[in-house]
């Protein structure tokens, strides 16, 4: 057996060399088929005993052989073929889709995420898709612009500028008149605003200062009054008018026109009041008037001071005091009576009055809108139709005076304003007031017919007396003790006072 065995390893090495190209033969045979042959030799083993035979250190050691002879050095092999491409990887997990934009239709045009590489570029906004390694630009995200808005409605002048619109002078310009006063032995100059107008019948209410109209020489009121409107300044297009009364103490005066031809075809208007309440410092204004008696004119400006009390010489020998704004428009001799209006062409004051000294400058004064319209309802409830030549004023026989003052904001029109406690100060003996008010009641406000009055100023206490007539229900609030009170008050006309 093991003589077989050796026998057969003989020839199995044989064949094996063969396998290996180290013997020229035929064709190599693999190890499997070597296996295959000893099978056929006779052996009967595994092929992994085949294998042992081959390594074992137990199989007995041949002789040594001789020595083959150096064989020739064989020539260098060809370069092997290039290996095949290994297999693609597997894909990565698809990226989660992102937004997806539209460009005002229902298809999109750009989403990021599994479907490609996208790029938004902010500024422009317009999307890229990469390809080929490139971004190209496939839409833009940017919605169209919007219709214009219309357009805003015209607000104040800038107080900044001193530009003045056209608009706000033509208004200003068809509600002035000139007013020329005439005797045998003087003359006054003036303008005036129309309050109220009927173009149809020619008739007109005209505005300006009760100084204008007075004549010193016979201290009276002028007789014959002439009004000229702009554009027929001439002698013959003058327009007569009639004085209806006057108010020495606020110095403003109420004259009228009826039937006149002139008015009837012309292009006058009425004032447009505005709340002299809202007049701001610096807010602009325009100033209307007859300086010098040269006809009419305007000048421009700026408010200094919204409300101060100033002197004013209204007849001979008597000096009013009167509550008035400062501006500092252009305002001479002549422009008394005239108009001052706001950047939007509404009337806010009668200019009255300036300072004259070698040291001033650019001090005017007018009286505010809301004190002329209450002097001016008072001439036409009590003088005109009647024989009245003044109006009457409410004597409640309270004396007031300010116990506190600060300047605060105002939220309602976003300005700074001088804010006043009104207290009473003192009491007329058998007044109105001595059988409901105490000395130190504190003035809040009051009701005439249900309309609530505040008094934030002392001003708007005084000034309301004005406005009070036989038969209102009056209702003032005050405080008292710390606490607020309600007065209700009826007046008859021994209450009134010219």
């Amino acid at each position: 057996m093991k003589k077989s065995i050796l026998t057969i390893l003989l020839t199995s090495l044989i064949m094996l060399f063969c396998a290996c190209g180290l013997i020229e033969s035929e064709p190599a045979l693999s190890i499997e088929e070597v296996y295959e042959v000893a099978v056929e030799a006779g052996y009967d083993g595994t092929f992994h005993e085949f294998m042992q035979h081959f390594y074992s250190s137990t199989a007995e050691k041949g002789d040594t052989g001789e020595q083959g002879e150096k064989g020739d050095k064989g020539d260098k092999g060809e370069k092997g073929e290039q290996g095949e491409q290994g297999e693609q990887g597997e894909s990565g997990l698809d990226g989660k889709d992102g937004s997806v934009w539209y460009n005002g239709d229902t298809a999109p045009i750009a989403s990021i995420g599994k479907n490609g590489d996208y790029y938004l570029m902010t500024s422009t906004f317009d999307i890229y898709f990469k390809t080929s390694g490139e971004w190209n630009k496939i839409g833009n995200i940017k919605g169209a612009d919007g219709e214009d808005g219309e357009t805003g409605t015209s607000g104040e002048i800038n107080t900044t500028s001193p530009n003045t619109p056209a608009e706000t002078v033509n208004k200003a310009l068809l509600s002035s008149v000139s007013v020329v006063c005439t005797s045998s032995a003087s003359k006054s100059s003036g303008a005036g605003v129309i309050y109220q107008l009927d173009k149809e019948s020619g008739d007109a209410y005209i505005i300006t200062n009760m100084h204008v109209l007075y004549n010193e020489s016979t201290l009276s009121v002028f007789k014959n009054i002439s009004l000229y409107i702009y554009g027929k300044g001439y002698s013959q297009f003058e327009i007569p008018a009639s004085y209806v009364g006057g108010s020495v103490a606020y110095d403003l005066a109420l004259l009228k026109v009826s039937g006149n031809d002139i008015i009837k075809n012309s292009e006058l208007c009425e004032v447009e009041f505005a709340d002299s309440e809202k007049v701001r410092v610096l807010d602009a204004v325009i100033a209307v008037g007859n300086p010098v008696g040269e006809g009419i004119s305007a000048t421009r400006g700026y408010v200094s001071v919204e409300n101060e009390n100033v002197a004013v010489n209204v007849v001979k020998n008597s000096t009013s005091i009167i509550r008035c704004m400062r501006i500092d428009a252009g305002v001479n001799k002549g422009n008394s009576g005239g108009g001052l209006y706001n950047a939007d062409g509404e009337f806010i004051g009668i200019v009255n009055a300036k300072k004259i000294d070698e040291e001033i400058e650019s001090m005017g004064y007018a009286i505010p809108s809301n004190l002329v319209r209450s002097v001016v309802e008072n001439l036409m409830y009590y003088c005109d139709g009647t024989n009245e030549s003044s109006g009457k004023v409410l004597n409640l026989g309270i004396t007031h005076s300010i116990v506190d003052s600060y300047a605060g904001f105002d939220e309602n029109d976003d300005t700074v304003r001088i804010f006043e406690k009104v207290a009473v100060k003192s009491i007329d003996t058998g007044s109105v007031a001595s059988r409901y008010f105490e000395v130190g009641d504190i003035l809040v406000g009051a009701e005439i017919n249900g309309n609530y009055h505040s008094f934030t100023a002392k001003y708007h206490a005084e000034e309301l007396l004005l406005d009070i007539r036989v038969g209102d229900s009056v209702v003032y609030h005050v405080e008292r003790g710390g606490l607020e009170i309600k007065i209700t008050l009826t007046f008859t006309e021994s209450n009134y006072v010219k």
